[in-house]
């Protein structure tokens, strides 16, 4: 039998885990001093096997030696740049990757930015497990709220955030929820792609990323279709998608909507502007054509 767990589930047990404090400390002994003890540095680097893995090494030794990985490999002299190719392939193998500059530097490898029409998106399964958690109960994230339920300022709701045609004592049984939440993000990925083609009709065609697409219809979702389009303002989310700022529209997103009286959407909105550029391309004019 096979046990899958998501990338955040390995980070913690990782995080949990006191090899990464033995891999950080093993790195930064193996360059210190005179020379460079070569066996003891590739033996420690051999056992960073994931992202996740170099990642925390990567902030902990921020924390502990205030320098990151690429700080640290690139300011001894002692790795020439065919030692730091060798280093480049051994994290490379493990799918951290990674690439020399012009000076011999070790820089991150920047991952290319897949830009799409989104007349052609539909949502993510991604977005829909973010929608699960989000939207449904609070008490148990992923599942939803099978009575219909009302929050001061708010309207009747149930499910995953489902508003329409929902009153007071209504019931639902957890396959209904799953259908009117698929419903309902198809509903707000139909005014996105909207608002894209109006734009497109009007000589202005601005190519986004799944993820970036996926924000827009979470946001659509939460807050209505009409709120998203924005107002008489030039300052709001959709605005500077429009113009393709897309890294000041990620900014826009934390403070896009939000109500008294419902704190968590202060959390949700940070998770949904990080989710925005969570593919690339958050570069002022990238989308564009």
């Amino acid at each position: 039998m096979r046990i899958l767990i998501t990338e955040e589930q390995l980070r913690i047990l990782v995080e949990q885990n006191d090899d990464i404090e033995s891999i950080t400390d093993g790195l930064r002994k193996a360059i210190q001093g005179f020379g460079t003890n070569e066996e003891a540095f590739y033996g420690y680097l051999g056992q960073i096997k994931s992202k996740s893995v170099f990642d925390l090494v990567n902030k902990k030794l921020k924390e502990k030696y205030k320098e990151d990985f690429y700080k640290m490999i690139n300011s001894f002299i002692e790795f020439t740049d065919e030692e730091k190719n060798k280093i480049i392939s051994i994290l490379n193998k493990n799918k951290i990757p990674q690439q020399l500059d012009a000076d011999g530097n070790i820089i991150p490898k920047k991952p290319i930015v897949s830009f799409l029409d989104p007349s052609t998106l539909n949502p993510s399964q991604k977005l829909h497990n973010f929608l699960m958690y989000e939207e449904g109960d609070p008490a148990h994230k992923g599942e939803p709220v099978l009575v219909a339920y009302k929050k001061k300022g708010d309207v009747w709701t149930i499910g995953y955030g489902h508003t329409s045609n929902v009153k007071k004592g209504m019931k639902i049984s957890k396959q209904m929820a799953l259908k009117f939440l698929k419903d309902d993000a198809a509903v707000s990925a139909d005014c996105v792609r909207r608002i894209f083609n109006e734009w497109k009709s009007k000589g202005i065609e601005i190519k986004i990323t799944q993820s970036m697409f996926d924000t827009l219809v979470s946001l659509a979702f939460n807050a209505g279709c009409g709120s998203l389009r924005g107002g008489q303002s030039s300052g709001d989310v959709i605005d500077y998608v429009k113009k393709g700022q897309f890294y000041t529209a990620a900014q826009k997103i934390k403070t896009f909507n939000l109500k008294s009286g419902f704190s968590g959407l202060i959390g949700r909105r940070e998770k949904e502007s990080k989710m925005f550029c969570e593919q690339g391309g958050c570069t002022s004019k990238s989308g564009v054509s």
